[in-house]
């Protein structure tokens, strides 16, 4: 945990994010068959906004999986932790 911290500011994903996140790990290569470890998100920023996203071990503060998350990844990231949906009708 303490080198994905070395990044930047890091922030702890709502539980809605952490789905999204694990989610999204799942359907970027390499495709796992299997749920990737880690009952925890979070993102880490640094000052030149290169970001990452992360899944952990909560207690244990292991890090499980980190990317590089680009800009609209951010963005839909958080969207989902603010509740936002899409509307029927209405393309992105």
């Amino acid at each position: 945990m303490d080198d994905v911290r070395k990044v930047g500011a890091t922030v702890q994903l709502t539980p809605d994010q952490f789905q999204f996140v694990r989610a999204f790990y799942m359907a970027v290569p390499p495709v796992s068959r299997g749920l990737p470890p880690g009952d925890k998100a979070l993102l880490a920023k640094d000052a030149d906004s290169i970001a990452v996203l992360g899944l952990h071990d909560g207690e244990g503060g292991q890090v499980c999986a980190v990317f590089e998350a680009t800009d609209w990844l951010e963005r839909l990231v958080d969207w989902v932790g603010r509740g936002e949906t899409g509307k029927r009708g209405e393309p992105s």
